[in-house]
């Protein structure tokens, strides 16, 4: 061991390291001396974005080029990132989320970076202006406004960004809602280099989609898949046994790896993955019979919104109200 070069660990594309400002002097003298030697060389200079957690700035580096999560949110997580020790194991890759905390929603926008192309997914009305002011700091061509299915808890914004922004809305074919798009299985909705492919994934709802990535990375679940969990069975007719069937087949045939970014979360988390939830979501690890008693022994209580949410959404949301951006 004595005069031989220590061992290098280059971190891996997916896994980008988080680095608060905060950070110690000798840590930031090696992120500086790592930025130089990128833009040194072009070809493996690295895009850097500042990113917003709990108001404090937060510089992400060495983030994968060219991906389509565009981390430019103001993000509900579990912890600030703290700067790692030297060699230490990178951080899950960003999250996306826009959150909504009255009915605990995720909005998710995405972005291509060279074309300006976005597509916004569940956005909620009350934080529509939020979400067009983001889209025109950033400069960004919001290009489809998509829900996963005909939410009951929350009104949809994609009517307000449509009248806004012009963009297109979208939504299943089988929610029976107006849109500019109806989706079926397999559709696409591209935004320049990327696009997102729908799967159907009934159960919750009969329309409920998950939303792909095309390199099969990451996966929006809406309702039918949440992190340790899943969407309730008892109105808007669902059914517990097809909503087993669809996440088993339809979602945890995805590789084990896939980013699972559900529409809400309800105990802090944010981001899990395929593997993960297979492994041990506790209600979609039983049996569909054990799954389809738990379901319906439930008993919740109609969400409180619902005889306002599910008309407005079966218009996709479109307001008589013109929008008032902050």
């Amino acid at each position: 061991m004595g005069g031989s070069d220590p061992p290098q660990f280059p971190p891996p594309p997916l896994n980008p390291l988080f680095h608060c400002r905060e950070a110690s002097g000798r840590f930031s003298q090696q992120r500086r001396k790592k930025r130089r030697e990128a833009e040194e060389d072009p070809v493996q200079r690295p895009n850097t974005y500042v990113i917003k957690l709990f108001d404090r700035s937060v510089e992400l580096g060495q983030f994968p080029e060219g991906t389509p999560l565009y981390p430019v949110c103001r993000a509900w997580m579990r912890n600030c990132p703290t700067a790692p020790a030297p060699h230490a194991a990178p951080h899950p890759p960003p999250r996306p989320q826009l959150f909504e905390p009255s009915s605990s929603s995720f909005t998710y926008l995405l972005a291509d970076e060279a074309s300006g192309d976005a597509v916004i997914i569940d956005p909620v009305l009350e934080t529509v202006p939020r979400d067009v002011r983001l889209l025109r700091e950033l400069r960004l061509s919001l290009r489809y406004a998509v829900n996963t299915h005909c939410h009951a808890d929350h009104v949809t914004g994609s009517g307000a960004l449509r009248a806004a922004l012009g963009c297109r809305s979208a939504i299943s074919r089988a929610s029976g809602a107006r849109a500019d798009l109806l989706l079926s299985d397999g559709d696409e909705v591209r935004f320049g280099a990327f696009a997102l492919r729908a799967r159907a994934t009934p159960g919750h709802t009969p329309g409920c989609l998950t939303l792909v990535l095309d390199d099969e990375s990451a996966a929006f679940t809406g309702d039918a898949l949440l992190i340790r969990g899943c969407g309730r069975t008892d109105f808007q007719q669902g059914c517990a046994r097809t909503l087993h069937r669809s996440v088993h087949q339809r979602i945890f045939t995805l590789p084990d790896r896939c980013l699972v970014y559900p529409g809400h979360d309800y105990n802090g988390h944010t981001v899990s993955t395929v593997g993960e939830e297979r492994r041990l979501n506790p209600r979609l690890t039983l049996s569909p019979e054990a799954f389809v008693s738990l379901m319906e022994g439930l008993r919740l209580p109609p969400p409180r919104r619902m005889d306002e949410a599910v008309p407005a959404n079966l218009r996709c949301g479109i307001q008589d109200e013109p929008l008032q951006p902050q």
